[in-house]
């Protein structure tokens, strides 16, 4: 991975913060500790923009008049269904094995 310097200027706080959370949690250096931040920053951007899109076409589907009655008896098994499917969306890929 070809890797690039960048310099930050952070409060005297900030950098207690950073400093306590590489000791915490194992990380070898506060340069690890924040490229992690900014990949978890990234994929949260991701999944911010897909959430997105399945809300469009969620309301697009019902200005198409697609739409599921939910009552009582119907709701929930339905929530279950968007539980299951949320979960799978949500779940890290596993790299896939090599025979």
């Amino acid at each position: 991975m070809n890797m690039t310097s960048m310099n930050i200027s952070i409060p005297v706080s900030l950098r207690a913060f950073v400093e306590a959370q590489v000791a915490k949690h194992g990380y070898s250096s506060a340069s690890e500790y924040v490229r992690e931040l900014l990949r978890d920053a990234r994929e949260r951007g991701a999944k911010e923009v897909e959430l997105r899109d399945l809300i469009s076409l969620g309301l697009e589907s019902l200005s198409r008049g697609e739409s599921v009655e939910l009552t009582k008896e119907t709701l929930p098994k339905f929530l279950d269904d968007v539980k299951a499917r949320a979960r799978r969306r949500l779940s890290p890929k596993k790299p896939a094995r090599r025979a």
